[in-house]
């Protein structure tokens, strides 16, 4: 008897540590979402590891922010509160890319090592990064028919502050 109740008991513990696992629902007041799928490029090539983040131009869609990371192909599947799909309407975009160089091992003659050099800065220009210059912008319907490609020009360098 004492092995069966141990046994369901688990059972019920499993249960109970999955669900609560498990993605939740769909907050109720954010609407329906349609698939959203943009492309970046820089100078015209795919931009891959790029953050976008749409900006909801209508208060009622401004609660919940959509996002996506840029794949190899310059590809993002944009999702909102981590589902996928966008709440139809209008959006400004912002693009950012954190590029992140490691500097060079120095070992002293003490043997102590320490890292020298080594940057971090971004490669998108600013104008595409901060919502209020930025040109981007996208109506989001649902369906989707086309993928949207936004180009944020050249590449720059521009530093971070506290730089490595």
């Amino acid at each position: 008897m004492l092995k069966k109740s141990v046994a369901l008991f688990s059972l019920a513990l499993v249960a109970v540590v999955a669900v609560g696992c498990g993605k939740s629902n769909k907050p109720s007041d954010m609407g329906e979402l349609g698939g959203c799928v943009v492309k970046v490029t820089q100078d015209g090539a795919p931009l891959a590891g790029a953050e976008v983040i749409f900006h909801a131009q209508d208060p009622a869609n401004q609660k919940y922010t959509p996002s996506g990371t840029t794949n190899e192909k310059g590809e993002a599947q944009i999702k909102t509160y981590g589902f996928e799909g966008v709440p139809a309407g209008e959006y400004k975009v912002t693009v950012t890319k954190l590029v992140i160089e490691e500097g060079e091992l120095v070992v002293a003659e003490d043997g102590s090592e320490s890292v020298e050099g080594g940057s971090e800065y971004q490669a998108v220009d600013a104008e595409y990064r901060d919502v209020n210059t930025t040109p981007l912008s996208i109506v989001v319907t649902d369906p989707m028919t086309e993928v949207p490609t936004f180009d944020v020009g050249s590449a720059v360098n521009q530093e971070m502050d506290g730089a490595m």
